[in-house]
């Protein structure tokens, strides 16, 4: 089956709504950000023969130059069928001619079409994560702002945390590696904030019921405690996090109050490679370069000349 896939406008909002219905269900969490990820992300459609979208995909940046794709919704009657490969691939076409080395996803792990999808795509797992809700709790916040210094990159890089999820985390809806760049770029948008060790960044939404935070390196029940302290201080009614899967993590959340979401309670997180775009020298000449010479005036450039490069080589 062949499927046509186009960028999603503002006009697609009602079908793509009534396919999150479909799919997920009324409780979607996608619901509440189709139109700013329309406005502001990218975000492509599958369309059948009749064109009605039958799939949908959205793409955003990572803090690290890659790109996160999320959201995936394929309707039931087409499932297993290629649509969320078909979009994936009109991903890394995208990614591939604007130079982005790494496009990452993730599924649920008892999601196996999403799985099998991903892997056919070429994605590989990394690591795994689970997503804790716990409830606001009373008390002063015991962190305060940490700029990025060579103290900051030591405590990241030897955190044991980090190691428990391969090396990665999650950074505002995304998930990026903990590289010394990564760690740099978050500080420098003064996400992190610490105390004794302990380090942790905090989502800047506002208005939201939930404060989003990551645990960075420390003791995780103070670090989930903080988190539930900072929710409650911010006025929200829950803090949550992915953490990574891990049999003691998971444990310490629980003493702490903190239980797995809705959604996300195992989530296996998949990385592709993206391989640079070739590019291939111009070697005919263009109309005005042809005008100039039957001219005789202007300057002109020789086959030699690198005066530009054709279209992204596939």
């Amino acid at each position: 089956m062949t499927w046509y896939v186009r960028r999603a406008s503002l006009h697609d909002k009602p079908e793509l709504e009534a396919l999150c219905r479909t799919t997920v269900g009324p409780d979607d969490y996608a619901l509440d950000y189709l139109e700013r990820s329309i406005l502001k992300g990218i975000v492509y459609v599958a369309l059948d023969g009749k064109q009605r979208i039958v799939g949908m995909m959205s793409y955003r940046p990572c803090i690290d130059g890659s790109g996160w794709l999320h959201m995936a919704r394929t309707h039931p009657d087409v499932q297993r069928q290629g649509v969320a490969r078909a979009l994936a691939e009109s991903f890394v076409g995208m990614a591939r001619a604007s130079n982005v080395p790494f496009l990452r996803l993730w599924a649920d792990a008892t999601n196996v079409p999403s799985l099998n999808a991903a892997k056919a795509g070429g994605f590989h797992e990394v690591a795994r994560f689970t997503r804790v809700v716990g409830p606001a709790a009373r008390g002063t916040p015991k962190s305060a702002p940490r700029r990025f210094d060579e103290e900051l990159w030591r405590t990241v890089h030897g955190s044991t945390i980090l190691a428990r999820g391969k090396g990665y985390a999650a950074h505002e809806w995304t998930f990026v590696p903990a590289t010394r760049p990564v760690v740099f770029a978050v500080a420098a948008k003064g996400h992190f904030h610490g105390w004794d060790g302990n380090l942790l960044t905090f989502g800047q939404a506002e208005g939201e019921a939930a404060l989003e935070f990551t645990m960075w390196a420390g003791r995780p029940d103070e670090l989930f405690a903080e988190g539930c302290r900072r929710a409650a201080h911010e006025g929200r009614k829950t803090a949550e996090a992915f953490v990574p899967h891990d049999r003691d993590l998971l444990a310490g959340a629980r003493r702490t109050g903190f239980e797995p979401g809705s959604w996300g309670p195992e989530a296996v997180l998949f990385e592709l490679a993206v391989p640079s775009a070739h590019l291939r020298k111009r070697t005919r000449k263009t109309y005005a370069e042809l005008a100039a010479e039957r001219a005789g005036s202007g300057h002109t450039h020789g086959q030699g000349d690198a005066l530009g490069w054709a279209r992204w080589n596939p």
